[in-house]
């Protein structure tokens, strides 16, 4: 059994571990107070040394896929870390890469210009090596819109974000991930 433990979306922080969690302290963290005898029903593990979701690559890639093409940066960065983590060492990069362009476009939501620049620049730094395609993505159509993004960004100050964003042309701020045919 695999238990993550999400913070709020308010707080807006992804995934966290933390060994001092049990479930009934989670049950109760999430669904308010609890009563007594349900609370004693609930078993008390050391989430510490459970191991995390293992996920399918091709699925998690899919799907972490679909997420950033619909805008759901949140959800992309979430699905391809699970990926990310379980990937072999040569793979972490192409991973990596991808779910540091959605968290930029995420940042960008929020008007978050260094989060965005740095993200993207990292991305960008973690995709390179994968061009022109790689697992059926193309890699150099990312590659390329977040170059022009990220040197569009560089050209405003943090406090002209919001202007700017309200003037970009649409498809630097809807990318999306093609998948090459076979």
């Amino acid at each position: 059994m695999a238990i993550a433990i999400r913070k709020s979306k308010k707080a807006e922080t992804g995934w966290k571990r933390n060994p001092q969690n049990t479930l009934p302290s989670l049950a109760e963290n999430y669904l308010g107070s609890i009563p007594t005898d349900l609370l004693s029903t609930l078993p008390s593990i050391d989430i510490s040394t459970v191991h995390p979701l293992t996920m399918d690559e091709n699925i998690g890639l899919s799907l972490g896929i679909e997420q950033f093409n619909r805008q759901d940066f949140y959800a992309c960065h979430d699905t391809l870390e699970a990926v990310w983590l379980e990937a072999n060492p040569t793979e972490k990069n192409f991973y990596q890469g991808i779910l540091q362009i959605a968290v930029a476009h995420y940042h960008l939501g929020n008007h978050n210009w260094r989060g965005a620049v740095t993200l993207l620049g990292e991305g960008i730094r973690r995709l390179k090596g994968f061009r022109p395609d790689h697992r059926e993505v193309d890699i150099e159509s990312l590659f390329r819109s977040s170059v022009l993004l990220l040197e569009n960004l560089q050209t405003i100050t943090p406090e002209n974000l919001p202007q700017w964003l309200e003037s970009a042309a649409a498809e630097q701020l809807t990318p999306q991930i093609e998948i090459k045919s076979k």
